[in-house]
């Protein structure tokens, strides 16, 4: 009997202390990436639907009892709507490795990238989102909370719907 005690109380504190899954993603839709920003309880979403005839890719970001922003609202032409970069080098830290991921769209006046980068040579990995207005003059750096990162903007590499750009120069 105590040692289904132990694995329940094993359980329940695993469980406890689990990343939840990413709650902007909708029924039907898988995360593409998904993170907290750090020092806020506000999520960034990116997620694809990949059913026939009906697929598509958005970006939502909120609360998860309130989304604030999703993008495109026509997800008929949704892949077209982004934008994916990317930059690899590779030959670890001794070549100062990079894996540089960025997925952009334009709302209003504002550029919105969502950056995942890699750099060998220190092993640090940041993601967040830029929100740049060059007409204001304006830019903001929102970095995810790290523990919460889930996923990864490498799988639109080869993705053929994804028009692909510039690394953008910030």
């Amino acid at each position: 009997m105590r040692i289904y005690a132990l694995i329940l109380f094993v359980l329940g504190a695993t469980l406890v202390g689990a990343q939840p899954a990413d709650p902007l993603r909708a029924d039907g839709e898988t995360s593409v990436i998904s993170f907290r920003l750090a020092g806020s309880l506000k999520y960034v979403s990116v997620c694809e639907n990949l059913s026939a005839g009906n697929s598509y890719i958005v970006y939502r970001s909120g609360l998860p009892s309130r989304i604030e922003l999703e993008y495109p609202k026509d997800k008929s032409a949704s892949w077209r709507s982004f934008e994916y970069a990317f930059y690899l080098r590779g030959g670890g830290a001794e070549n100062a490795g990079l894996d540089l991921n960025y997925l952009t769209f334009f709302n209003g006046d504002w550029e919105y990238v969502i950056y995942e980068e890699y750099f060998a040579d220190t092993g640090a990995t940041n993601v967040g989102i830029r929100l740049v207005n060059e007409k204001e003059g304006k830019e903001l750096d929102l970095p995810a909370l790290g523990s919460s990162v889930q996923g990864s903007l490498g799988p639109l590499r080869d993705d053929e719907r994804v028009p692909k750009g510039e690394i953008p120069n910030y």
